[in-house]
């Protein structure tokens, strides 16, 4: 395993990092989570970098949507593939 770096966006304006480590606990170990409000405070991203295999990564990325809010429409791209 590496580590990965995945940017998402549309976390919404109160996401913290421990909201984020949380969720993604799960798909493998969160090194770390940084949260930029700069430029949009109302809307967010988180860089996250994860200690995990590509494939878990991909899925990860894949599946993002569908692991955070059901009314939000969230991305994340895998910065370092």
């Amino acid at each position: 395993m590496t580590t990965k770096k995945i940017l998402i966006k549309g976390l919404g304006a109160d996401v913290t990092e421990a909201a984020v480590r949380s969720r993604l606990n799960r798909f493998g170990l969160v090194v770390q989570v940084d949260i930029v409000r700069e430029g949009n405070v109302a809307d967010p991203s988180a860089l996250v970098e994860m200690d995990i295999g590509d494939k878990a990564a991909e899925y990860l990325v894949f599946r993002m949507s569908s692991i955070w809010h059901d009314d939000t429409v969230v991305s994340a791209q895998l910065l370092n593939h």
